[in-house]
């Protein structure tokens, strides 16, 4: 039996944005025991059945990935995940005393099924999310304040070299869907069409779900070669995993992010612009931190954002959080 469960799928490994794997795997090395498909040693772990495991293992704390990743009609780049589909995730509802937690990773996407998942199916306790609760709450209004638990974006301690000089100036890299990344779809479009590419590196997006094996590693090596990051937000304008990547592997960032989102650490190392800075001021700005760079301090921001933000002290920091709640929960129940 284990106290602690998590149901999630063994292809997540071999997504080009880690995102997922890492909450997964940051949670089983909490003790998190991980049943899903794909999952083939030992072979027991190979089950999608929540009721049946949960009957066998008497956990206390359950968490499953949202329902987006593996419900039926779930897409991923290569097509609908096979055999993916959890079953009997209602049976939980009916079992008050186990602590039910999921995740909202993206809350201005596939809505209505996260809706229905979190209000009449898993029904859970808390709801693991990385923006502002606030904001959250804003754009999806069914959600009880009090579920919500703020997490961050990851990095992984083994992809951060030593910070060394580059000779690198900035770097624009990411989706370029234009309604949902106006600022950096604008931006490489005119810095395309200006041909300076001595300043700018273009990186293509890696797409998140794409299969065949993680893209964060070559990744922070680009980023390694350039002294300024150029990270521009969604529409949504919420924190990315670049704020966090670009930091650790010795970036300054220049971002639109809002100054009402205040990361520890990541904010000592972000110079704000409105999103529409034209190309010309923004050039200027890149030019100027790119000569006043600074190793050591570059290399201070990297190691404490390592140490706060490695995948495995996040899921540390989270589990006890959720072990908080559900102790909290169980005293509110004997009372």
């Amino acid at each position: 039996m284990s106290r602690l469960v998590q149901f999630g799928l063994k292809q997540f490994d071999q997504y080009a944005s880690d995102t997922v794997h890492l909450l997964q795997r940051g949670l089983e090395l909490q003790g998190y025991k991980l049943f899903g498909r794909g999952f083939f040693s030992p072979a027991d772990r190979d089950n999608t059945d929540i009721r049946a495991v949960c009957e066998t293992e008497q956990p206390e704390i359950v968490f499953c990935q949202a329902a987006n990743t593996w419900m039926p009609g779930a897409r991923q780049a290569t097509g609908e995940v096979p055999g993916a589909n959890f079953t009997n995730y209602e049976w939980l509802g009916r079992h008050p005393d186990i602590y039910r937690v999921t995740q909202y990773a993206d809350p201005r996407s596939h809505q209505d099924k996260h809706r229905l998942w979190q209000t009449e199916q898993f029904r859970p306790h808390a709801i693991l999310v990385r923006y502002d609760p606030s904001d959250i709450i804003k754009h999806n209004p069914w959600i009880e304040r009090s579920r919500l638990v703020r997490i961050h974006h990851s990095v992984t301690r083994e992809y951060v070299g030593v910070i060394r000089v580059r000779s690198g100036c900035a770097i624009l890299c990411g989706c370029l869907h234009s309604g949902i990344y106006p600022m950096r779809a604008r931006l490489h479009r005119e810095i395309t069409s200006s041909g300076d590419t001595d300043r700018f590196t273009l990186r293509p997006h890696h797409r998140w779900a794409h299969e065949g094996g993680s893209a964060v590693p070559d990744f922070m090596k680009a980023l390694a070669h350039h002294r300024v990051c150029i990270v521009c937000t969604s529409a949504y304008r919420w924190p990315l995993k670049k704020h966090y990547e670009a930091t650790a592997a010795g970036c300054a960032v220049i971002t639109n992010l809002p100054a009402s989102e205040q990361v520890p650490v990541i904010e000592e190392n972000l110079t704000r612009v409105p999103s529409d800075i034209s190309l010309r001021d923004l050039t200027t700005l890149v030019c100027k931190l790119s000569r006043e760079w600074d190793l050591e301090r570059q290399r201070d921001l990297s190691r404490r954002t390592v140490e706060r933000y490695d995948y495995r002290a996040e899921a540390a920091r989270m589990a006890a959080v959720l072990e908080d709640r559900r102790s909290a929960m169980a005293w509110r129940a004997m009372r």
